[in-house]
């Protein structure tokens, strides 16, 4: 009986090993380096560079779908750190306007960029 559940349990590992490269490459895709640049200057507080990025990768399209709503985010936050709230509550109902649902993560986004979230939120 216990061979059994050994042999079982291996199975499924191996299966989930041999699924595991097939699930990857969409499950793991890379973000756009514009966006990964763009959160660099963000987590190295140079506000004003990361907003000219940000709306760079936006208006030249190099940042679409689902990318491009986390670099519309991303601005938003920006702008907020950069002194410019009603911008960046503006920047965040575009981003509203355009998928109704969105949410910041609560866990990871600091109090002051939720405000503003928040705020355009409402409105």
């Amino acid at each position: 009986m216990r061979s059994l559940v050994w042999k079982l349990v291996l199975t499924a590992l191996t299966l989930a090993l041999v699924a595991a490269p097939v699930l990857l490459p969409t499950a793991a895709r890379a973000e756009s380096p514009a966006l990964t640049e763009a959160q660099v200057l963000y987590d190295g507080a140079k506000f004003t560079d990361a907003i000219a990025k940000l709306r760079e990768a936006i208006s030249t399209g190099a940042v679409t779908g689902p990318e491009a709503l986390k670099a519309k985010e991303l601005l938003g936050r920006c702008l907020v750190k950069a002194g410019s709230r009603i911008e960046a509550k503006q920047q965040f109902k575009n981003l509203l306007r355009q998928d109704s649902g969105y949410r910041l993560d609560a866990a990871n986004v600091p109090p002051d960029e939720m405000e503003v979230f928040e705020l355009a939120s409402k409105e």
